[in-house]
Parts: structure tokens; C-alpha cells; sequence
């Protein structure tokens, strides 16, 4: 069994008045053409004016495609890169997030040795 560990790091920055701890998970699937996806989800986003992540991963088994925000941050400016084995991801925006919860951004990933396990602490 091949197993690869993601450390998931997360900041979320809201406005004073929106203080609100926000849980974060992880989901993963494959698509219909080998690309494993997956899924960053929120269960508020409210509020929200920035986001940090570093995802640690292994380099040599995982190559990261894509990361794209969804609807969900509407108004925002995303970028990620990868720097050895750490995937950053960050996204601000000048007005907060609407109310919402589900899928706030994907990760496109190609892997090594079939679909990884997935794991992360926040």
C-alpha cells in the first residue's frame, strides 16, 4: 500500500466581527483521466478575507497540476507554488466571503503508484 502524508497547515483570516473557529477538510477522487482531485472544503466561509495553506507533500510521488478556487471565493486573487516539498496555496480578496460552505478550492495532483491516502493535520 502506497501512502502519502499531507501536513495541512491553515490560516483563515476574517474581519473582527467574524471570529468564528472554520473547520477544513480534504477529499479526494479520480477523474476519469488519472488526475487525482482534490477537494479543499470549508464549513463557513463568512466573513473570510484571506487564506494560507501549506500543504506538505512528497515531491518525488506527487506533482501538483492546478490549484483552482471555486465559486465559493468570489472576488478573490489566488496563487500557489510549489517550494520542495510544500504546496502554498494563498487567496485574498479586498471584500469578505459571502455565506457558504462546500468546496472552496481543487487541487489537480498526478501521482506516482495509483491514488495516494491522503491525510493532513490542521
Amino acid at each position: 500500500m502506497n501512502i502519502l502524508t499531507l501536513v495541512f497547515v491553515a490560516a483563515v483570516f476574517a474581519t473582527a466581527g467574524a471570529q468564528t473557529p472554520r473547520q477544513v477538510g480534504l477529499v479526494v477522487a479520480e477523474d476519469s483521466a488519472g488526475v487525482q482531485v482534490a477537494a479543499l472544503t470549508v464549513d463557513e466561509i463568512e466573513g473570510v478575507l484571506a487564506i494560507d495553506l501549506n500543504i506538505v507533500l512528497d515531491a518525488d510521488r506527487v506533482n501538483v497540476l492546478e490549484v483552482q478556487p471555486t465559486d465559493l471565493l468570489p472576488g478573490f486573487f489566488a496563487f500557489y507554488n510549489v517550494v520542495d516539498d510544500t504546496l502554498k496555496f494563498a487567496a485574498a480578496s479586498a471584500e469578505a466571503a459571502p455565506a457558504g460552505s462546500g468546496v472552496f478550492a481543487k487541487l489537480f495532483l498526478e501521482t506516482v503508484d495509483g491514488p495516494p491516502d491522503l491525510h493532513f493535520s490542521l
